[in-house]
């Protein structure tokens, strides 16, 4: 078994709601400090610019797809 740490895990996290350590007494990287450090490199930037841009441009290729086929099925094949 390892030997005891000084930090008991639950009461570390049950006892103080603001506390910050995780279950082995280390500081929890917080969401908004990994997204910071992950943003300020500007190649990640533009890199999920461009994959934002793609995505957005394959959604709207399905919309008028979609909506092709939705008036080829009402005109040519008179359903609805």
């Amino acid at each position: 078994m390892a030997p005891f740490s000084g930090v008991n895990p639950g009461r570390a996290i049950l006892g103080n709601p603001r506390n910050t350590l995780n279950t082995c007494g280390t500081p929890m990287k917080l969401v908004s400090t990994q997204l910071s450090y992950f943003f300020s490199d500007n190649t990640v930037r533009r890199n999920v610019r461009a994959l934002l841009k793609y995505v957005a441009f394959v959604a709207v290729v399905v919309v008028v797809f979609a909506e092709l086929f939705h008036l080829i099925m009402v005109h040519v094949e008179e359903q609805e």
